[in-house]
């Protein structure tokens, strides 16, 4: 003890270091310590506080709309039918307010008494008499939109305005039954086709937190100020200690006092760390917390990953299924191309040449159905809008759909439930499209007995119901009928062929159409689907039925088109597809001329031009060696050639139509060659540049330059 005593004294008879730089070093850990302090309690207090504003913004908001649901039950559905409930009733004897009315008032009543909270009920259609509008900000529009899609999901934002924080709080206002009868019966509803559940507007609550926050501000001051008081007390307490300890260290009898004193000073310091292990201690708890969300999340992504790893399973099956629906057709095109020679009779070269055909229509397809579900994924597919036979259109599908119904000797009729429009507008090409694959994909379901086709109107929309009695759908099956590269034919009696896809493509060909698909079915019992497409009739003219047989005065499909007289100069270097559409113009009645490349044709083109026997119109392959049609195109522009030009292309992208005209083509035609369609823009074209060059000739006797129309 004594030489413990000895050493002390020579610790505080020299003028060492440890004295000299304490109270800086105490004096800025205090800083730091009451910097952190208050930064954790400014978060804390700020997170505490919005949990309790959000909490009694919440209840009252509930505690407005659960007064005008009970106003909605207890008094205006107990009331006579003969009250006039209206938003104008201080106008009208013995009329009581409506609930959006009742809610308005509340609020404004509450506000009156309660500054701090508003609550105001709107919405984007105008209320029923109501003379005032209101127009709606950033979040009651953002409100709006979130809870039409999750009604049942509140709505809130914690902000500013003009410097004051508030907290804005919404729900919705959904349609009960009493409310629906009277919204859709009422003279001056702006809506009257609403449904139970529907969100007809919004019940906002805004709460303002600047008195809240102004007191967790002087708490927290406080709380510094106190912190900041106690921690100068501390260091000045052990600064005063080291200076008493330094002057007394030779008179070892009175530090007896000064170590009372330093316990004292332990003790404080003691409270401090009990404090800071409390700290510590909501610390480990956050941590728990966040490891507990880390095991979430990884469990989330497992969850993801198998997701993506049965959508990959799925697209590998479809991509099998694929290569097997390509292989048929090709199996057969190949087969009968192979058998085809002159000892076969005309009647076996004849079954050839059509399995050949069917297998080919077969394949384009296929093709086609990829690349449509392509442009839907890629959100490029689009419509035209254009007028067309309905009448027409249903009777080219029956006749089309009879073949393969008679192949599986299976019923097949389309029928017509009271009376439809005969001519509308939309895309009939699509339409076509949707209805094909709605009744191939029944046919296909069916071995014996029926498939039905039944159209009809309602409300607003043209309804195609497609019944057969096949093996039908169980629940499970019903849940993916739509998905794409899936197949429900696991059944034995199902034989089904297919690439999956023509329901998904029909699905979203019906939600192009501004309408829907839906399906029901039980196992065994059949199956039903239901397309719906908005309507739009041109005219008055209606039918309600079919002629039992195909209808000649009905034109489905266009008179051939006629080329006698006109020339075609062909620029393509493909040899089978040069001799193909020779072929198809040369069979019409057209004078035509082969270029193999970009070059020879631009440079043919031109010399006919000039020497006054100009070719009507130039056929182009956009894709050619030597020099491709873009540039060949752009070529015989710039020297001022102006008879038509048709873009010959196997690309089917919207940007391709854009590339083509861009490069100076008049129209654009796409590969594999739909014979009547290049048939009809040659004749179009081809009589055009005629006439122009006619009218040309006639008045001047020199025809120097010759400009055909643009379609």
């Amino acid at each position: 003890m004594r030489d413990n005593r000895v050493e002390l004294r020579k610790l505080f008879k020299h003028d060492d270091v440890l004295p000299q730089l304490f109270l800086p070093v105490a004096v800025i850990v205090l800083c730091l310590s009451i910097v952190i302090v208050y930064a954790e309690t400014h978060r804390l207090t700020q997170s505490h506080i919005k949990a309790t504003a959000l909490h009694d913004v919440r209840a009252y908001n509930t505690a407005v709309a659960e007064l005008c649901s009970l106003y909605v039950t207890e008094v205006i559905d107990r009331l006579p039918p003969d009250t006039l409930v209206t938003n104008d009733y201080m106008h009208h004897s013995g009329a009581i307010p409506s609930p959006a009315t009742l809610t308005k008032v509340l609020g404004e009543r509450l506000r009156a008494q309660h500054q701090k909270t508003t609550t105001h009920l709107y919405s984007d259609y105008p209320f029923i008499d109501s003379k005032r509008s209101h127009s709606l900000d950033q979040f009651e529009r953002d409100a709006l939109v979130h809870l039409r899609k999750y009604p049942s999901e509140p709505y809130y934002r914690f902000d500013n305005s003009h410097g004051i924080p508030r907290v804005r709080f919404a729900t919705s206002d959904v349609m009960t039954e009493s409310c629906v009868a009277c919204h859709n019966s009422h003279p001056k509803s702006p809506k009257r086709d609403w449904k139970v559940g529907d969100v007809r507007g919004v019940l906002s609550t805004t709460m303002t937190l600047d008195s809240v926050q102004a007191e967790s501000k002087r708490l927290t001051m406080r709380l510094i100020l106190a912190l900041g008081f106690v921690g100068g007390s501390v260091v000045g307490l052990f600064s005063v200690t080291l200076v008493l300890l330094r002057r007394r260290a030779v008179a070892l009898d009175d530090s007896n006092a000064n170590l009372l004193q330093e316990r004292a000073a332990l003790e404080e310091a003691r409270g401090q760390l009990q404090e800071s292990n409390q700290i510590l201690r909501v610390y480990a708890s956050k941590l728990n917390r966040s490891r507990r969300a880390a095991y979430n999340l990884m469990h989330d992504m497992n969850d993801a990953k198998e997701r993506a790893e049965r959508n990959n399973l799925a697209k590998s099956r479809f991509l099998a299924n694929m290569s097997h629906e390509l292989r048929m057709p090709l199996t057969a095109i190949l087969g009968f191309s192979d058998s085809m020679d002159a000892s076969r009779s005309q009647h076996e070269q004849l079954q050839a040449f059509k399995t050949i055909h069917r297998n080919g229509s077969r394949l384009l397809t296929l093709i086609d159905d990829i690349l449509v579900l392509a442009k839907i994924e890629a959100g490029k597919l689009s419509l035209d809008q254009i007028e067309c036979r309905l009448d027409a259109l249903l009777l080219d599908i029956r006749r089309q759909m009879q073949a393969r119904a008679d192949e599986k000797e299976i019923e097949w009729k389309v029928e017509i439930e009271g009376s439809v429009p005969a001519i509308i507008k939309t895309d009939p090409t699509r339409l076509r499209q949707l209805l094909t694959n709605l009744v191939t994909n029944s046919i296909r379901s069916t071995s014996t007995g029926f498939v039905r086709l039944i159209v009809s109107v309602q409300d607003d929309y043209l309804q195609f119901r497609i019944v057969d009695s096949g093996v039908g759908l169980n629940e499970q099956q019903l849940t993916r009928v739509f998905d794409p590269f899936t197949r429900e034919d696991k059944t034995k009696e199902r034989e089904h062929t297919g690439t999956g896809l023509e329901l998904a493509i029909s699905k979203q060909i019906a939600v192009l159409l501004e309408g829907d698909i839906t399906a029901t079915s039980k196992s065994e019992e059949g199956t039903e689907f239901l397309a719906k497409i908005h309507l739009q009739q041109m005219g008055n003219a209606c039918f309600s039925s079919l002629p039992d047989y195909d209808d000649s005065s009905i034109e489905y499909t266009e008179p051939k088109a006629q080329l006698n007289g006109i020339r075609v100069l062909i620029v393509e270097d493909g040899f089978d597809n040069q001799r193909l559409i020779r072929f198809v113009l040369e069979k019409a009645g057209a004078d035509v001329t082969v270029a193999p490349n970009g070059k020879v044709g631009s440079e043919l083109a031109i010399d006919q031009w000039q020497n006054h026997t100009p070719f009507e119109v130039v056929l182009m392959d956009m894709q050619m060696p030597v020099m491709d049609g873009y540039t060949a195109s752009r070529r015989l522009r710039e020297q001022n050639y102006s008879n038509p030009i048709i873009a010959l292309t196997a690309a089917t992208t919207p940007g391709e139509r854009a590339d083509c005209l861009a490069a100076g083509c008049n129209d654009y035609a796409s590969k594999p060659i739909e014979r009547e369609r290049l048939l009809r823009l040659v004749a179009h074209y081809g009589r055009n540049a005629q006439l122009a060059l006619a009218e040309l000739c006639e008045s001047s006797p020199r025809v120097q330059e010759v400009h055909a129309p643009t379609m």
